[in-house]
């Protein structure tokens, strides 16, 4: 007997995700984000779903921005597996975002659930994102914004390691499960050194104690800027000043900044009490501001531009870091 269809959708709830007053649609793929009203939509939000996710639940969605896909599915396994791809791609795009402008816009909660029979999945994510100060920091994006992300989107997809893994499978009335990434797994010696610094970067971006911030922060410019273990705070600063400051007063203020962020970092993971001048709060949320900005500018050149350069064997890259120096000064 041929098993029904499996009419399925999927709705993310999603946190201080703002747009434009003109903008009430984006379509990123198959993956439409509609603006929310008083009264939930219902061609996504059915007497069923309610029954299936719980009115509760659903009030996150209401007036505000919410992500939706509608597909048709042939079996449960299938279920899950979109379940979970859904949840990586539309994680991945919302962290573009911050190549546009610094943001804590996240996945609150997503629900994958089924017309025609009684089945439904839920993803809770956790407090997601946190601006560089951070904060929960509700911003409006435009179609610029949207335009870059997705520029961005698709650079790191055409430079990231293809990793081959089976998605975990969801046993369906039995125990929850942790759906982690790919990247979980991953052996990291067939990583590149652009895959490891936007994983740092994904996760500093969800943490929100600053020393923590800063510290993950300042691994984004260890996996690009250096390939051992010498002198490297000099070496950091250094590289990170002659490859986007363009003046030498642009270089100065960079090479202080990104030092002053080491020693935030060398003194939290080793242990030992901030010094006086770096342990006030604002002070902090300064210095995570201005090496949040500096990131942003790094890697956008680094996707962008120059992913062939950071992509090549140590001698190359050791070769790129001298004429880097020696050629720009």
């Amino acid at each position: 007997m041929e098993q029904p269809t499996l009419n399925s959708i999927t709705i993310f709830a999603l946190k201080d995700f703002n747009c434009k007053s003109e903008i009430e649609l984006f379509q990123f793929d198959e993956i439409s984000f509609i603006k929310g009203w008083g009264e939930l939509d219902s061609e996504y939000f059915t007497d069923d779903s309610i029954k299936l996710i719980g009115q509760l639940n659903l009030m996150s969605f209401a007036n505000r921005f919410f992500a939706a896909v509608k597909k048709d599915l042939a079996t449960l396994d299938e279920l899950s597996n979109e379940h979970i791809r859904l949840k990586s791609k539309t994680n991945h795009f919302i962290n573009c975002l911050w190549f546009a402008k610094d943001n804590s816009a996240s996945i609150i909660n997503l629900y994958t659930y089924t017309l025609n029979t009684n089945y439904s999945l839920q993803s809770v994510i956790g407090p997601g994102n946190s601006s560089a100060t951070g904060e929960n920091s509700p911003v409006e994006f435009d179609k610029e914004d949207f335009d870059k992300a997705l520029n961005i989107y698709k650079a790191i997809l055409s430079v990231q390691t293809k990793i081959e893994s089976d998605p975990p499978k969801i046993d369906f009335g039995g125990r929850p499960i942790i759906t982690d990434s790919k990247y979980h797994k991953t052996n990291q010696n067939k990583t590149n050194r652009i895959d490891r610094a936007l994983s740092f970067l994904f996760i500093a971006r969800n943490n929100s104690f600053l020393p923590l911030k800063i510290s993950l922060y300042i691994s984004v410019l260890e996996c690009l800027f250096t390939k051992d273990a010498g002198d490297i705070v000099h070496k950091i600063s250094e590289r990170t000043a002659f490859y986007v400051g363009e003046t030498p007063d642009e270089r100065v203020d960079l090479y202080r900044s990104v030092k002053k962020a080491y020693g935030v970092r060398s003194k939290f993971f080793h242990g030992q009490p901030l010094e006086k001048n770096s342990s006030e709060h604002e002070v902090l949320q300064n210095v995570s501001l201005k090496i949040d900005h500096i990131l942003r500018i790094v890697l956008s050149k680094v996707l962008l531009t120059d992913y062939a350069q950071f992509l090549s064997n140590n001698e190359q890259i050791e070769e790129f870091y001298t004429n880097l120096i020696f050629k720009k000064a």
